[in-house]
């Protein structure tokens, strides 16, 4: 039989217990309070509530099934030239890698099939290299002189870099010409795909000389636009339009243009900052996800 002190230690050590757990339960609900980078409860569901305001009368058209006109823009994109600077850290390591080079194993004289080790040696700059060359032949300089000058309207520049083909667009009411992806209808009599209208877009803005191949049948990106008057509640039958984005890759040949100044060859930064400019943050963000570097 148990004695009486043993039972009472038991209980004892059951309040504790219990106590124990009620404690971790309160911390728990206390920390759902604040949890989450020190939000509030609810604090997501306020944000994503105050954002979607915005766009409660869009969505609401859009429900309703608006009648959109299909339309397509060509990103042609001509690939680096040239590669990339290294950053600092990537050219320390090269010289620290070449430095240790220096104390390789040692092996036995006489050995056949190593070098002997030579103290002395030390490794090549890219001066020495250059040095090196025969007369006359020198590499090509990784600046152009349209990259000294600004001049944006020539292929020959950003050779590091993606460029990208724009042309001006002036179809935006309120906003300034800005630079912009050749953008065309697409024919809704299926006599063409989506990527045969965007190779058209490209002949229709610059002409033929400039040869292009597109990857696939598959947009990169997508944005829509509603007409201003589609909120007023008007019976056309077109209230806004598609815009699917393709990704075209120049193959040879050069833009062909009356002025050369109708087009230009422009960075991704330089793109992102022009929608800055013209349409502001939303266009902007939106063009620096779906280009590349």
């Amino acid at each position: 039989t148990r004695s009486l002190s043993s039972i009472k230690e038991e209980k004892v050590a059951a309040k504790a217990r219990r106590a124990a757990v009620w404690e971790k339960r309160r911390e728990t609900a206390e920390k759902r309070k604040s949890r989450r980078l020190g939000r509030a409860r609810g604090a997501r569901n306020t944000e994503f509530s105050d954002f979607f305001g915005a766009y409660q009368e869009e969505y609401d058209l859009i429900k309703n099934k608006v009648e959109w006109k299909l339309r397509v823009a060509a990103v042609v994109e001509r690939l680096p030239v040239v590669t990339p600077d290294m950053p600092k850290w990537e050219s320390d390591y090269w010289q620290l890698r070449d430095y240790l080079d220096l104390f390789e194993k040692e092996y036995p004289e006489g050995n056949p099939f190593m070098a002997p080790h030579d103290e002395a040696k030390e490794t090549e700059s890219y001066e020495d290299i250059i040095a090196s060359l025969p007369e006359g032949l020198r590499p090509a300089p990784r600046e152009t002189e349209a990259d000294k000058s600004g001049y944006i309207h020539t292929l020959d520049r950003a050779l590091k870099q993606r460029v990208y083909l724009t042309i001006p667009n002036t179809n935006v009411s309120n906003a300034e010409p800005y630079w912009d992806f050749p953008t065309t209808d697409v024919k809704m009599d299926g006599s063409e795909t989506l990527v045969e209208a965007a190779k058209r877009a490209v002949r229709e803005a610059v002409g033929s000389k400039l040869e292009v191949f597109a990857f696939g049948n598959a947009p990169i990106a997508f944005d829509y636009h509603l007409y201003p008057n589609s909120a007023k509640g008007t019976t056309d039958a077109v209230q806004g339009e598609k815009i699917f984005y393709y990704r075209i890759q120049r193959d040879e040949g050069d833009a062909l243009v009356d002025n050369p100044k109708d087009c230009a060859w422009l960075t991704r930064e330089e793109i992102v900052q022009g929608m800055m400019e013209a349409l502001g943050e939303r266009a902007s963000k939106f063009h620096h996800y779906h280009l590349s570097t």
